[in-house]
């Protein structure tokens, strides 16, 4: 056993454990990224946006602008955790 989740130990108290959450996140983001890696980044990943698909228009428009923007204020390369919850943060 790994140990307890956010979810258990905090059950009754969101505020703590979404303030918890956001402590982990800090301190994971001030992790560095080795020089070399095979990391996917984010750029890559957004990428797909810019396929054919069939959506309306204006979502597709949408979401490309959302990427756009989300690109533009991201200044710094940081690890993101494809699956962070209050069960995958433990005690």
């Amino acid at each position: 056993t790994p140990g307890h989740t956010l979810k258990t130990l905090f059950r009754h108290d969101d505020v703590h454990a979404l303030n918890t959450a956001c402590q982990t996140i800090e301190l994971m983001h001030q992790a560095e990224i080795p020089k070399k890696h095979n990391f996917p980044l984010l750029t890559e990943w957004l990428n797909i946006l810019e396929k054919d698909w069939d959506i309306d228009a204006p979502y597709l428009q949408q979401a490309r602008e959302f990427k756009k923007q989300l690109l533009q204020k991201s200044n710094k390369k940081v690890l993101l955790h494809g699956d962070l919850h209050y069960d995958n943060i433990l005690a």
